[in-house]
């Protein structure tokens, strides 16, 4: 379904507790080439400046242009911040972003003209992954890789007949709703393109060790609800039950155990998701983090396991 040229588009953010990304952010959608006609601002009941900064933006910096809507859900997760948001556009096709999604100034007219002249009535766009600090460049390196592109919601447009074809975004998880709303996507026979050039940058990778076990503990859990890389979680799961066991019956043994697991996991698994062995430019000690991280990750993934299948049995 080829988007015409003068066809409207929204645009649908939600936001919680974003105050210290917002500015960046704002600004980014700002210096779009072309704007979107309709901005829909999802607020879950911040606590901080958020709502605020939304309001002095309208009417300071687009006090012509996109028409905007700040919308309140408190209590909401965002799925259904981002449901709220299909509900109330006033236009077929909708786009997506995240405040810690940082668009480049060519990101929507880029994705309107792909839309121009492709049937397809979903187009998913493409996000960098990197870190702008050592421990958030580590954590990049040990789940994405440095500097590589992955198709994500944020950035990406759909027509309003996929939302009627495959229903909305789960409205229960804190996160991965958007990953399995994608996986339905993929399997509901609609035409899909993608875009090849990352047009936009993801800024959220966490900056400190607790921000991380809260991050991914948030993850971990849904992961393991929507079975999104099943095996991974059950073999994390098994792994370090049986290391520590090893480790306490054949020292040796577990110890060679340990260092090949963070040889692998913390040295080598990043150069491959990343693609080149330095990676950890230009933060040094991002290469010395990376093990520490791996281990973080892979056992919260473990215990996220154990813990959330029991509370569902």
């Amino acid at each position: 379904m080829a988007l015409k040229p003068n066809e409207p588009i929204s645009v649908v953010v939600p936001v919680f507790q974003e105050g210290k990304n917002l500015p960046e952010f704002l600004a980014a959608l700002q210096a779009q080439t072309l704007l979107p006609n309709e901005i829909i601002f999802v607020e879950a009941g911040s606590t901080d400046e958020s709502p605020s900064l939304l309001k002095k933006w309208t009417k300071t910096c687009l006090p012509r242009g996109p028409a905007v809507q700040i919308l309140r859900n408190p209590g909401g997760f965002p799925g259904a911040n981002r449901n709220r948001g299909v509900e109330k556009s006033r236009h077929p096709w909708m786009a997506f972003l995240d405040v810690r999604t940082i668009p480049r100034p060519e990101w929507l007219e880029t994705m309107k003209g792909l839309r121009s002249t492709g049937t397809e009535e979903a187009w998913l766009g493409k996000c960098r992954m990197d870190g702008d600090n050592a421990f958030a460049k580590a954590v990049c390196a040990v789940s994405y890789g440095c500097g590589t592109d992955h198709p994500t919601l944020p950035g990406s447009m759909f027509h309003r007949k996929v939302f009627e074809t495959i229903g909305g975004f789960r409205e229960d998880l804190r996160s991965g709703e958007d990953i399995d709303w994608l996986k339905k996507l993929r399997h509901s026979g609609l035409e899909i393109g993608c875009r090849d050039l990352a047009l936009i940058r993801y800024e959220g990778f966490p900056r400190t060790g607790s921000g991380l076990r809260k991050k991914y503990l948030s993850y971990s859990r849904c992961g393991v609800r929507i079975g999104h890389h099943r095996a991974g979680y059950l073999f994390f799961a098994l792994f370090f039950p049986f290391l520590a066991g090893l480790l306490l019956l054949q020292p040796i043994w577990g110890l060679g155990l340990t260092f090949g697991y963070l040889l692998g996991r913390g040295v080598l698994d990043p150069a491959r998701r990343s693609r080149a062995w330095l990676w950890w430019r230009p933060f040094g000690s991002a290469l010395f983090w990376a093990p520490w991280v791996a281990v973080q990750i892979d056992s919260i993934k473990a215990w996220a396991f154990f813990s959330t299948r029991r509370r569902a049995t």
